[in-house]
């Protein structure tokens, strides 16, 4: 499964890299996906986060704590980079 995006932050694990927010699509018709990537190089393997309550954004910001990732800002492709978004949210994968 390939997974193209534009504008998303990433996180490196230790294990494997997690990317939330982006556009996807063709340029004339852009959407945000409903939810995260993940992928693991060990595997050569994408998978999909959960579906989070953190609405979908372009450009987000994001760090890695050790033990979650934390993300917030960005901007909704409707609104424009004039808008900025200002909440945020803590995703925390599953031990594997």
């Amino acid at each position: 499964m390939a997974y193209t995006r534009a504008g998303f932050a990433a996180v490196w694990t230790g294990h494997q890299v997690l990317i939330w927010g982006s556009l996807t699509g063709p340029y004339t018709n852009q959407k945000v996906p409903p939810h995260g990537v993940a992928y693991n190089p060990a595997a050569d393997r994408w998978s999909a986060l959960p579906i989070s309550p953190l609405r979908g954004r372009d450009m987000p910001a994001a760090v890695w704590t050790g033990r979650q990732m934390v993300v917030w800002g960005g901007f909704t492709p409707t609104a424009g980079l004039d808008k900025p978004l200002t909440d945020g949210a803590a995703y925390r994968p599953t031990a594997s």
